[in-house]
């Protein structure tokens, strides 16, 4: 799809004719990412990027703290802003008259995660704690959407580290009221905000179109004429699906305990062993040692949990749910869409090819790729999709 425009803003200086192509990437498994390869025709790099020898983004450019670049494009009516930071450059070719080179970014709330060191006492639900070191390291008007509510809660001694590798901690130990994992993520269309969500959530969570029904995704694809057409929004169809997985090393999956083991919880401070059953189908038995309630006075570690056995049936879900892996590649883009939103497929097989790989999916990643033609700016989007059969 062409798109009418694309403008994008690194240091105040309007760099969007330097743009031969650029790749923005979202996932549930983090934030907001991307790069831009440039033809650097007016020496931006050596007056801009280089002339301090630091990247935008780096102290020496305190006034634009949060906001070093800035990429803003259309599609149709529907307008997508979002800011991120400068995180390197590479794969520089010098010619007589220009310079060739890629531009690496992250999000503005992942250059703060890494670079906040927390060390603080947090107690409550574990969605609330993740609140807390969201707004300690990223600002209290930060965006941080919660999505589900954790079950999951207690204390957390936070011993200096850095506000993701924190965040990251608890993500890992929390469940919802349904023993589901949580995932922390960033879509594009949300300009900017993160969420906090479960995977059960997420299946529920169907992408509408115009008539209210869930989004479907299949290989009906637009003509030429609806494609030239600058007010047609074609509604994410695409010709090339392919399953790129299917239980993939499942015997590793099973000889790591990914569909339920024996947990024997050790109690350190007890002496005492406590073997419960398997809330999954497992041949398999481990000994785990738990964390010692004393070390936290009346209040319990917010980690106490994480090895009995319906909370680790939620670590395993969120290894299984990437065990049937479709991927969608070069569809026509979709508006508004991101990853964490569930979406329904049809491939479009015949009576000998149908197939039971079609059906409701989550959003795994979207890569939003964007190349600059003689006609326009050229817009498409790749799509990785995951359920689980167990």
């Amino acid at each position: 799809m062409r798109l009418d425009s694309l403008k994008v803003v690194a240091a105040t200086t309007d760099i969007s004719a330097l743009v031969q192509g650029m790749t923005l990437y979202e996932s549930i498994n983090g934030f907001v990412k991307g790069n831009i390869q440039i033809l650097d025709g007016i020496n931006f790099f050596d007056n801009v990027i280089g002339g301090n020898d630091q990247l935008i983004g780096s102290s020496y450019i305190d006034h634009l703290a949060l906001h070093p670049i800035e990429i803003t494009y259309f599609l149709g009516k529907v307008e997508c802003k979002n800011h991120f930071m400068m995180d390197g450059v590479n794969q520089m070719k010098i010619n007589k008259s220009d310079k060739e080179y890629v531009i690496h970014l992250i999000s503005a709330v992942e250059h703060s995660l890494k670079l906040t060191k927390i060390n603080h006492v947090y107690e409550g639900p574990s969605h609330k704690i993740v609140q807390g070191i969201f707004e300690e390291s990223t600002g209290f008007d930060s965006k941080l959407v919660i999505n589900t509510i954790a079950t999951t809660k207690g204390k957390y001694i936070v011993p200096n580290i850095s506000a993701g590798a924190a965040i990251s901690n608890v993500i890992g130990a929390a469940v919802d009221a349904d023993h589901a994992g949580f995932y922390l993520y960033q879509r594009l269309s949300d300009w900017g905000a993160t969420r906090l969500a479960s995977i059960k959530t997420m299946a529920k969570d169907f992408f509408k179109n115009n008539d209210g029904d869930d989004f479907q995704i299949s290989n009906n694809l637009p003509d030429q004429s609806q494609l030239n057409n600058a007010n047609y929004i074609p509604g994410g169809t695409s010709n090339n699906f392919t399953m790129t997985q299917y239980k993939m090393h499942h015997t590793n999956k099973l000889a790591d305990g990914q569909y339920g083991n024996k947990i024997h919880h050790v109690r350190l401070d007890e002496t005492k062993i406590k073997k419960n059953e398997p809330v999954e189908q497992s041949r398999q038995e481990i000994t785990t040692y738990k964390i010692s309630d004393k070390l936290y006075d009346t209040s319990k570690s917010l980690f106490r949990s994480i090895d009995d056995p319906s909370d680790l049936a939620a670590v395993n879900q969120k290894k299984r749910i990437h065990n049937t892996a479709l991927s969608v590649s070069n569809m026509s883009p979709i508006p508004y869409i991101g990853c964490g939103n569930a979406v329904r497929v049809k491939q479009g097989g015949s009576t000998i090819s149908h197939t039971i790989s079609d059906g409701p999916y989550i959003i795994s990643n979207i890569n939003h790729v964007f190349q600059t033609e003689d006609n326009g700016i050229n817009y498409i989007q790749n799509m990785s999709l995951i359920r689980e059969y167990a």
